[in-house]
């Protein structure tokens, strides 16, 4: 039932710390009983164990158990060095994404006005459609004083209206008009 005194010296922050750690009875074995330098033990209950810091105090870093939305990421974003390589790896995936998303996003508006157009009566091929919106793309954003290209601006055009699903305005800015219904009775050159 007596109470056992270890001694044991503390690396904190370079510098070194006397720790004196009192076991109380019925506590675990002194070699599961490690202390961390702010106090509290390894393993076991922290009621278990008293310590008394000799020497210089050693700073008492307050831990939150259960802290604010956000708060632990900006910490260890701040603290920074040892997250820098998790950073550069996780914004190089996400560039990789956001381009796999643009280029799906892109294919799939080329195919959806290609379908259109073909329901209209044009015939247009998907990939010079795609490239028609890969190029308003890049210049998407911009201003108009900015792009003096009439291929360019065309390009946005066709884009805008490929977005509404404006199918006419699309085949009249590709040049394509779709064809005319067949009037019954009227010559085709007296409707020009």
């Amino acid at each position: 039932g007596d109470s056992v005194l270890a001694r044991a010296a503390v690396v904190d922050g370079g510098q070194r710390d006397c720790v004196s750690v009192m076991l109380v009875p019925g506590a675990a074995a002194p070699d599961k009983m490690d202390v961390f330098s702010d106090g509290t033990p390894c393993e076991g209950d922290p009621d278990e164990v008293e310590v008394q810091f000799s020497g210089r105090a050693v700073s008492q870093r307050h831990v939150s158990s259960n802290p604010h939305a956000g708060e632990v990421r900006r910490v260890e974003a701040a603290s920074g060095v040892w997250m820098t390589k998790a950073k550069i790896e996780i914004e190089t995936e996400n560039a990789k994404a956001r381009e796999q998303a643009d280029q799906k996003r892109l294919i799939g508006l080329a195919k959806q006005t290609q379908i259109g157009l073909a329901n209209i009566g044009v015939k247009y091929e998907m990939t010079s459609i795609a490239n028609i919106l890969r190029l308003a793309f890049s210049h998407q954003g911009r201003h108009d004083a900015v792009i003096a290209d009439e291929e360019v601006r065309n390009a946005i055009e066709i884009l805008h209206a490929a977005k509404q699903y404006d199918c006419h305005l699309v085949s009249r800015l590709l040049g394509c008009e779709p064809p005319r219904a067949q009037s019954f009775g009227v010559p085709e050159a007296q409707l020009t």
